[in-house]
Order: structure tokens, then sequence, then C-alpha cells
């Protein structure tokens, strides 16, 4: 059945989460005729459990922004994705592997990089690679605050690094 309360959705939603369900928005990526890419996004390597969830949040609601993007599911098969994209044939999928640098704080400076490597999806044969890094002047002594907001902004700057380029990647 459908739910129509927006307070019990929200609690069904919180429990979903709480016990590993995807989330409403992870549930099933929507491919329409604006759709041009589709992104499977893999787990987050040299990450804490924080930083991962960051840089996946940000990275989907970055690629979302763009306009013409699908995000995967976090937990989709490699049969799941050949069958929705066998439906959708126009439609090029890509899938990003990001490995984040450990943060680095020197000489007043905390710095974030982040590196992805692009890959055929749902076969996964290598296409190329990329980094981002970023950095905050002015951050002495470890600052967990500042690192999540720079991995973040981090994140969504690999998203549009990647859509520069992903017309050409690809078959």
């Amino acid at each position: 059945s459908v739910e129509d309360q927006e307070a019990v959705k929200s609690s069904i939603q919180r429990a979903l989460e709480a016990v590993g369900g995807a989330s409403a928005e992870e549930a099933a990526p929507t491919i329409d005729g604006s759709t041009k890419y589709y992104v499977a996004l893999g787990k987050v390597v040299n990450a804490s459990p924080e930083h991962a969830s960051k840089v996946r949040a940000n990275m989907t609601g970055a690629a979302r922004e763009l306009g013409g993007y699908a995000v995967a599911p976090e937990n989709e098969t490699q049969a799941q994705a050949q069958a929705l994209l066998k439906k959708h044939p126009k439609v090029k999928a890509f899938y990003l592997a990001p490995t984040l640098t450990p943060p680095s704080y020197e000489g007043g400076n905390l710095t974030i990089r982040i590196s992805v490597a692009m890959l055929s999806y749902p076969d996964k044969v290598m296409l190329g690679q990329f980094s981002v890094k970023l950095t905050q002047e002015g951050v002495s002594g470890k600052n967990p605050q500042a690192e999540l907001e720079l991995v973040g902004m981090a994140a969504e700057s690999a998203i549009k690094k990647f859509a520069k380029h992903a017309g050409a990647l690809g078959s």
C-alpha cells in the first residue's frame, strides 16, 4: 500500500535508513527521455564512514542538479543494471570509484584530495581517472567540521569535472 501521511512516511524512511535500507531517493533511479548519463558510485576508498557518506551524498546531489543524470542505487547488482540499461540504450553509463586521500594539515592549511577512477558500467572497463584537490587556508590543528565541509565541496567538484568529459567517454 502507499502511505500518504507525511509524518508516517518520514518515520518509515528514518526506520529504513536506520536498518540499512535504501532511502527513497536510492530506491529506484529515474531514467526518462532527458537522461543522458547513468552513474553508479563505488564505495569510497580510504574514507571514514562520515566522510564516505558525505562524498556519496554530495556526488549524488551534484549529479542530479546537473540535469540529464540518474544515479544508481548503492546496492544495485550488475544484472539489475544490465536490465535497466537495456531498456534505455541511448543512456551512457559510468561507474565512478572515488578514493579520498587522508586530510592534510600543513602550514595552517587543510587540503582534501579525491581521486576518481572512471569506468564503463556495468562491465567496469577502465576509461580514465582524475583528481580534485581543494585547500582551505587558516585551519590550524585538526578540524573535523572543516574537513567534512571541504570533503563535500571536493565531491561536488569531482562530479562537475566528470560531467565536462562524460560525453567524450565510453562507447
